[in-house]
């Protein structure tokens, strides 16, 4: 639960593992824009162009030999016909089938990213406590504003907890001040110089040497 600058490096940790978990590392650390929802922008499906229809009855006892013939070529051009415009057809029909599916990955890609930045977001909800919250995570800005602004919320109390802790070790440590109960102090020495040792801290190490010698 992250409620202060003590809390932030396990927090931040969880947090990057969220986003790993939920490929969303892209877009909340390295820039990367969010899905939009694609626009149905699909072509009309091809029309099947219709069979031609039988003309007339060859055998027909009233037709001439010539009459048969005509009827023959255009039966053929018929035939021609269809096949050019099946062809068309199958030509558009593959190209309306391929948008479809573009279509459909691109809408598929874009509800799974929504469903995963509404998973991190009631992970944030359950792990942030309410005054952070309220501070740096705003509905209106997307999941990388709201951690940026959690980063330097938190950073900016880091440094105050640490100018304290120094203060504070710089006070245990002034040789001007009687100290009453050794093994008391010896106890909050340690204690003081173990949390700045975990923070990485350096100041302070010539004072306890001169307090202690």
């Amino acid at each position: 639960m992250l409620n202060g600058p003590n809390d932030w490096e396990l927090w931040e940790k969880e947090f990057k593992k969220q986003l790993n978990t939920l490929d969303l590392e892209d877009e909340v650390l390295k820039g990367a824009k969010l899905l939009e929802k694609p626009k149905v922008d699909l072509p009309e499906p091809p029309v099947l162009p219709p069979l031609r229809e039988l003309l007339c009855t060859v055998a027909d006892s009233q037709a001439t030999v010539d009459m048969a013939a005509t009827l023959t070529d255009e039966a053929s051009a018929a035939d021609r016909r269809f096949e050019r415009d099946y062809k068309t057809y199958q030509m558009q029909n593959a190209a309306y089938n391929n948008a479809v599916r573009a279509y459909d990955r691109n809408y598929d890609r874009f509800v799974q990213q929504k469903n995963a930045l509404n998973k991190l977001v009631r992970w944030m909800d359950a792990t942030i406590c309410k005054d952070y919250r309220f501070d740096c995570c705003s509905v209106e800005d997307t999941i990388a504003e709201q951690y940026k602004k959690l980063k330097l919320r938190v950073e900016e109390g880091v440094a105050k907890l640490e100018d304290e802790l120094n203060d504070y070790f710089e006070a245990i440590c002034d040789p001007r001040v009687t100290v009453r109960n050794w093994s008391k102090w010896i106890d909050v020495f340690e204690t003081t110089l173990s949390r700045m040792e975990a923070r990485d801290m350096q100041s302070g190490a010539g004072i306890q040497d001169s307090r202690i010698l």
